[in-house]
């Protein structure tokens, strides 16, 4: 058990159960939780508890960084739960109103609706070079996963991550194509060390970018997940 105390009444617990007693404590939080709540002053409500059970991570994965050595970085973008069309139409957007270099999409999980219409969870990267707050703040005018924003912010590398290897069951992400057009030249910066490790692994369409920052030097990360 590990037990924080904060300012002003307010603390933070952390336990660990095995499953039987994890449902077991679920049930009989949520008996304890109504029982409270019913019994509570209605005008005088200055707390909540919010208990969120997640599992603990245990499976290794592989993951390549935003950031690039001159410490800028390259767009890293998450959509879950997503139709494709409405995922290429943001990046769309984007590239037009912001003059974005294209972006390179990729599928983690994709099935077809029943209207025909491709569904599922994406990756979008873009090698055109900015800050971090540059793209997270772009990232808010998307639908993407919030949660992946959230991290970027406030992992201790302050860097977004994009998982390039397999994960449990999951095969590695998927290519489909480029977003934007690829048979123009780009003068935006772009990091050449991401472009070398996507074709390294991908057989993507060749883009003509004019000012690549031949750097061959990238980031890398292994983590530990429960999402399977």
């Amino acid at each position: 058990m590990i037990h924080l105390k904060k300012e002003n009444r307010q603390e933070t617990n952390k336990f660990s159960f095995d499953y039987k007693n994890y449902s077991l404590f679920l049930k009989k939080s949520k008996e304890l939780a109504k029982e409270c709540e019913f019994n509570s002053n209605t005008n005088n409500l200055n707390y909540y508890v919010t208990l969120n059970g997640i599992k603990r991570p245990y499976m290794n994965c592989r993951g390549i960084c935003s950031r690039t050595f001159d410490m800028e970085h390259v767009g890293f973008f998450d959509w879950d739960n997503a139709l494709r069309w409405i995922v290429e139409e943001e990046i769309n957007l984007l590239i037009k109103d912001e003059d974005l270099t294209p972006f390179y999409l990729f599928a983690t999980k994709e099935e077809k609706k029943e209207t025909g219409e491709l569904y599922g969870n994406y990756i979008g990267i873009c090698l055109q070079k900015k800050t971090l707050w540059e793209w997270l703040q772009l990232s808010r005018r998307t639908s993407t996963d919030i949660a992946h924003r959230l991290v970027a912010g406030s992992y201790a590398y302050k860097t977004s991550v994009i998982r390039l290897s397999n994960k449990g069951k999951k095969d590695a992400p998927i290519f489909i194509g480029i977003i934007g057009e690829s048979n123009k030249e780009y003068s935006q910066d772009i990091s050449q060390a991401h472009l070398n490790i996507l074709k390294g692994i991908y057989h993507i369409p060749d883009v003509s970018y004019l000012n690549s920052d031949k750097s061959n030097k990238i980031f890398t990360v292994e983590y530990q997940t429960a999402s399977e």
